[in-house]
């Protein structure tokens, strides 16, 4: 949720008020912010959600996903939720 409202707004500021130093500026406060622990943990989480067994490239959430289903041989993750903090 952080990322996508960092790009937009970012963008936003470049392309359409073209205000490059802005975005910048922009930017270094999100990073500050999170460096300093002022962004709120509900932001840094995210969900992704499995729609096959078989993965070429490993993503995040998919090593969590057969580290679960390792745990829990019975349990079938495809198309649940994972949850994970960034």
């Amino acid at each position: 949720m952080l990322v996508q409202t960092v790009i937009d707004t970012a963008l936003r500021k470049m392309l359409i008020d073209k205000d490059v130093e802005g975005a910048q500026q922009y930017t270094k406060n999100i990073i500050a912010d999170l460096l300093q622990n002022k962004v709120d943990m509900s932001q840094l989480v995210i969900t992704k959600a499995l729609s096959k067994a078989d993965y070429a490239n490993k993503q995040p959430h998919v090593e969590l996903a057969e580290k679960m289903r390792k745990r829990d041989p019975g349990n079938n993750i495809l198309h649940q939720q994972i949850v994970c903090t960034l």
